[in-house]
């Protein structure tokens, strides 16, 4: 349970109202696994986190609608499912980067970062409306464009300067 303000708290007012959230069981659904526990949090995020579940920000936790609930007296009232988000690879230009996402197709995972493909510009799979999976490489590149990234070592000098303002053994 959930009581707020908490015990802890120091009153300082006649009139205080004294909130109590009841812990219920929720089950909560992450891919093939089940778990129930009881929770006093409202938020499906939270829920998940009593349970002991590692979220990442881009995972989406959502409420089951009661309709799709089995009403019985052995599973819980209450259900929370966890979508978990899938890691692509995006290149940009020559930029390679990670990214998750939820978004089912390549195209609606375009949409949602705001990403378009120019004219002369090339997307990797040629098809947007392929299915985005675990590890998948989305790519757009400029045709006829190549991006060379060299490491070159630079010279340096070290110069040492003395500062009266700084204590002996500080830098």
């Amino acid at each position: 349970d959930i009581i707020e303000p908490s015990q802890d708290t120091l009153l300082f007012e006649d009139n205080t109202q004294v909130n109590v959230y009841r812990a219920r069981p929720v089950a909560v659904v992450d891919k093939d696994r089940t778990i129930t526990v009881l929770s006093a949090q409202r938020a499906p995020r939270l829920i998940a986190q009593d349970a002991g579940i590692d979220l990442s920000p881009e995972d989406v936790v959502s409420p089951v609608p009661i309709e799709e609930i089995n009403q019985t007296l052995v599973e819980p009232a209450e259900k929370v499912l966890v979508t978990r988000a899938t890691e692509i690879q995006l290149n940009i230009y020559g930029v390679l980067s990670k990214k998750k996402t939820t978004e089912k197709t390549v195209q609606s995972f375009l949409d949602a970062n705001g990403l378009t493909v120019s004219d002369g510009a090339t997307l990797q799979p040629a098809d947007s409306d392929s299915q985005i999976v675990e590890g998948m490489l989305i790519a757009i590149n400029n045709v006829g464009i190549k991006t060379v990234t060299e490491n070159e070592p630079v010279p340096f000098e070290t110069e040492t300067r003395e500062d009266p303002s700084l204590q002996i053994g500080e830098s």
